[in-house]
């Protein structure tokens, strides 16, 4: 079972090798350099790693072009890209683009030791073109010819500056605020009437993971307020200044459709960041957010934002065989709580930071999205989305009906000298064949994860790059089933143990972390 939903067909005549098959050629690469098997093999990696180079040739030549199809269509251009899916893409829906991890160089001695070409490669933070490539590239997917359509909004999620290394040279608040001006006016710079709402990552404050810079608030807040304002479209809460200055947090209202943004100060939650004074501002934030949920009116909705996704950290699943929650274990049982309460009235998630493409849904309690990034530092491909929403009126908000991936292969357009496209390249309601992205829905499909040929857990294989390692490992599917189906660390594991998987050393490793 092949992913669906890259867009594109290319070939002569009716039979064509579509761009699900070349999405295999990157592990064919790995698979001859010895370094992965293949998604749907079978044959244990040493067995692999001992087969004559030759032969691993031939078995990817093999496999690619197993994947080929005939189709009777033409060549899909961007405009057409969801006649390549199976289920028929939304229609008179609002259109939310959301994009995060920009981590854009603005300092020539800090750019990476291996940085080609002018819109840069993959394993290197974004170049400057790269950036106005993708921001551009969404203000054109997201406009409309269609006076029918809705006017979107942008949710910006964070993490502007590149992974900033040298620590005898910290980024002061005045290097904050004129790199995130410069990255803010390219979206403003493409349009001043689209509200984007941004919220704060690790790497937008002067010390990365620090929350003890006392002024740096009311420093930034102005940026801020200015790029989400837009009169009649959007206003920021009357609370801004007293939220943001205080703790970096805020809440925007979509006018036309009743819809408030609430922009979290994630830093406050996570487990990476432990500094004195957490707690404190930790709880009067979990406050704030009860508040704002409980003065929604009849028919108004919220979307949450943040840079830090809640959940079990990938990261340490991959690399340490253990599990560890991205917030911690108080904040993210209260945070649950108050999504579980008021979870008539939110329509979803959207986080960053892990620079991935995954969601985590636990049946009647919350459903978080991780945002894919610009920034192709750890190995992903540059990417956006845009997230389509049911039917928005002045009275009501609609759900979320699916999330799609536009992406571009940095690495091809980088060689071949050519101004790199972004396309789609998957849908979340196409991948799971399912009606929408609710959490009803969501709780309902994701027992299908546990079959390791669906086309979840390809997606899992091919997207999920994490953290300068190639690819990542080919966990069993119920690894993937239970992190996809949990929030909390002990939920995770609880679901291990209850699917008979042999969770000892899995456990005892989590107790070390």
């Amino acid at each position: 079972a092949v992913v669906s939903t890259q867009s594109g067909h290319y070939g002569r005549g009716n039979t064509k090798i579509s761009l699900n098959s070349f999405a295999l050629i990157p592990v064919c690469f790995l698979l001859v350099k010895r370094t992965l098997l293949l998604p749907m093999s079978t044959l244990p990696r040493r067995v692999t790693a001992q087969m004559p180079r030759v032969l691993r040739v031939a078995l990817c030549v093999f496999v690619v072009l197993g994947r080929s199809e005939t189709v009777s269509t033409s060549r899909v251009t961007a405009d057409n890209d969801w006649t390549t899916l199976s289920l028929p893409a939304p229609t008179n829906h609002l259109k939310v683009g959301i994009i995060s991890d920009i981590h854009m160089y603005d300092d020539a001695d800090e750019q990476c030791s291996n940085l080609q070409g002018k819109y840069g490669n993959v394993q290197c933070d974004s170049t400057e073109p790269l950036v106005d490539l993708a921001v551009s590239s969404l203000y054109k997917t997201l406009a409309t010819d269609s006076k029918e359509t809705p006017a979107p909004f942008i949710l910006y999620l964070g993490d502007s500056s590149w992974h900033f290394k040298r620590t005898d040279k910290p980024k002061d608040i005045q290097h904050i605020i004129d790199l995130n001006n410069k990255v803010f006016k390219k979206f403003t710079d493409n349009s001043n009437r689209t509200p984007v709402i941004a919220t704060l990552g690790n790497n937008d404050f002067p010390l990365k993971n620090s929350l003890n810079v006392t002024d740096f608030y009311p420093y930034v807040s102005q940026m801020y307020r200015s790029l989400a304002e837009v009169p009649g479209v959007a206003e920021v809460a009357e609370d801004f200044e007293e939220t943001f200055h205080y703790g970096g947090y805020f809440s925007v209202k979509v006018i036309p459709y009743s819809i408030t943004v609430l922009s979290l100060n994630t830093l406050y939650f996570s487990d990476s960041v432990d500094d004195r004074g957490r707690v404190e501002y930790a709880n009067s934030q979990l406050k704030w957010i009860n508040r704002v949920l409980s003065e929604l009116k009849e028919g108004e909705k919220a979307i949450f934002i943040g840079h830090h996704p809640p959940g079990v950290s990938l990261y340490y699943l991959y690399k340490k065989n253990g599990a560890i929650g991205q917030w911690y274990k108080n904040t993210m049982d209260r945070f649950t709580n108050i999504y579980k309460k008021h979870k008539e009235k939110i329509i979803s998630g959207f986080y960053g930071h892990c620079h991935t493409d995954i969601f985590n849904v636990e049946r009647d309690n919350m459903v978080a999205f991780t945002v894919p990034s610009v920034s192709p530092v750890y190995g992903g491909q540059p990417s956006f989305q845009i997230a389509y929403l049911s039917q928005p009126s002045v009275m009501t908000s609609g759900d979320l009906v699916d999330l799609v991936t536009y992406h571009t292969w940095l690495d091809y357009y980088t060689r071949s000298k050519k101004v790199p496209q972004f396309r789609v390249s998957s849908s979340w309601r196409n991948l799971l064949q399912i009606g929408d992205l609710t959490l009803e829905s969501l709780s309902n499909i994701t027992s299908k994860i546990i079959d390791s040929t669906t086309n979840f857990y390809i997606h899992v294989a091919m997207k999920n790059k994490m953290y300068q390692e190639s690819f990542m490992p080919m966990l069993p599917p119920i690894i993937h089933y239970c992190f996809t189906s949990s929030i909390s660390k002990n939920r995770f594991l609880d679901c291990l143990e209850d699917s008979n998987y042999d969770v000892k050393d899995f456990v005892l490793n989590s107790n070390r972390l």
